[in-house]
């Protein structure tokens, strides 16, 4: 496994040891190169205050920042812009005033390249593109089915919640009804059997209805962080809960939360807002790479209500 840098665009945040304020990079240097919309910086992008803004107060100086900028320092060194260096996330830049400037957020987390550990010329791997998203197909049924308003009918057999019982041993259940079983799990391994993959196996046929049980899934592995689609498990009083990860938002006053699609949450399918430590693991299939810019989760625009039951 290798280290991965991120390149450098318009945007990006700027720090400088000896100023008080961070400053956003003005990439000049080229105007046809970009990554996701946004022109991609290089090496030229260090002149002072076209490039570089003042960092608030020098703690040299003991006034405003006025930066004296040399060219920055550590480049990619696996592909070049027009024959220009870019920068990475690792760049620095000195200051003639005694400060070294450094890059705290590249301005995308979508592209970037690998470099080895183990060799010592540190040669470049990998240039590579994170495509989270997209991988994640089992999320478009999911998206599809959240489009659909399912709610829980008190006593009925719904059509649409009780096709998710399909290759269960509740499939065939008369006693079965909207509100008289948990069906999370059971939307979970849906979703995974008609997206190409085996649902979760086991001595016991039920446990593919059960929650917690996710978490030995065979055709899946477990992740300390949650990714865009990654299964979301979770305890609560009586069991468990399980749904999709589908991005975060941010509230007003409490931060930013996780974004869960799931079934039986408020007695509905739909997306809900949670605390990312309520879960107590995060599973993807096996065979899904995982990137350091997948941890980076896309903003949820659609609904999505305060968490409430999940039974």
């Amino acid at each position: 496994m290798g280290d991965q840098r991120y390149y450098v665009v318009d945007g990006a945040t700027l720090q400088c040891d000896k100023g008080s304020a961070p400053t956003k990079l003005k990439v000049t240097s080229q105007q046809t190169e970009k990554l996701k919309d946004k022109l991609q910086a290089t090496v030229q992008d260090c002149k002072p205050n076209e490039n570089i803004m003042p960092f608030g107060t020098c703690s040299i100086t003991k006034g405003s920042c006025s930066p004296a900028t040399m060219p920055w320092k550590d480049p990619s060194k696996f592909v070049d812009n027009n024959g220009i260096d870019e920068l990475l996330d690792k760049s620095t830049c000195q200051c003639t005033v005694g400060g070294k400037i450094s890059v705290m957020d590249p301005g995308q987390k979508f592209i970037f390249e690998t470099v080895s550990k183990d060799d010592p010329s540190n040669e470049i791997v990998e240039h590579k593109e994170c495509h989270c998203v997209e991988d994640a197909a089992w999320m478009k049924l999911v998206l599809s089915e959240n489009a659909k308003n399912i709610v829980e009918s008190a006593g009925k057999r719904s059509p649409e919640i009780m096709k998710y019982y399909t290759n269960t041993p509740y499939e065939n259940d008369l006693k079965i009804t909207d509100s008289n079983n948990s069906w999370c799990a059971s939307f979970v391994n849906w979703v995974m059997e008609n997206s190409g993959m085996e649902g979760l196996k086991s001595k016991d046929a039920y446990d593919k209805t059960r929650a917690l049980k996710w978490k030995e899934w065979q055709g899946g592995k477990v992740i300390a962080n949650p990714v865009y689609g990654a299964l979301a498990i979770k305890q609560r009083r009586g069991g468990g809960h399980i749904g999709f990860v589908a991005g975060t938002r941010e509230v007003k006053g409490k931060g930013k939360k996780l974004v869960v699609i799931g079934g039986n949450q408020g007695n509905a399918l739909k997306a809900a807002l949670y605390a990312q430590n309520d879960f107590l693991a995060f599973v993807v299939p096996k065979d899904y790479e995982v990137c350091l810019a997948c941890y980076e989760l896309p903003e949820y625009s659609d609904k999505a209500d305060n968490s409430s039951t999940e039974s």
